[in-house]
């Protein structure tokens, strides 16, 4: 099974009190470094380890226990964010709740980054910002 890792990173740079404007990124990435789930946490003004947590799990990702060591189902700083190995709980490939979407990988067409997300007839861009 390939190596799954979660990071959370501020969306700006940290005031000199630590706190971020514009919230934090929770991003689960493979071994590729391709995008597996993310979701934008916008209210966070700092990390909060246990609604991290609980927003992995709503896609479908678990923190990774590790015996070893002291520090089970932590998260460790990395740069300005956080990061911490994941387990795949269920398919993160298909939504899971509002405001969480799973990235499909590339077709390989060269035609675009990544094949567009299913939003079920959503626009991408909705003009009424209530669709968020």
């Amino acid at each position: 099974m390939s190596e799954l890792i979660a990071a959370c990173t501020p969306n700006s740079y940290p005031n000199e009190d630590g706190r971020v404007v514009h919230g934090y990124q929770l991003t689960v990435l493979d071994q590729d470094i391709a995008v597996l789930a993310s979701t934008d946490l916008p209210g966070w003004e700092s990390f909060h380890p246990e609604a991290a947590g609980k927003h992995l799990a709503d896609m479908g990702f678990t923190l990774q226990s590790d015996p070893s060591s002291p520090d089970a189902d932590s998260w460790s700083p990395a740069g300005l964010g956080y990061m911490a190995t994941v387990t795949r709980t269920h398919s993160a490939s298909t939504p899971t709740s509002v405001g969480i979407m799973g990235i499909p990988s590339d077709d390989g067409s060269g035609d675009g980054w990544h094949d567009a997300p299913n939003l079920d007839g959503m626009p991408l861009y909705p003009d009424d910002p209530t669709m968020y």
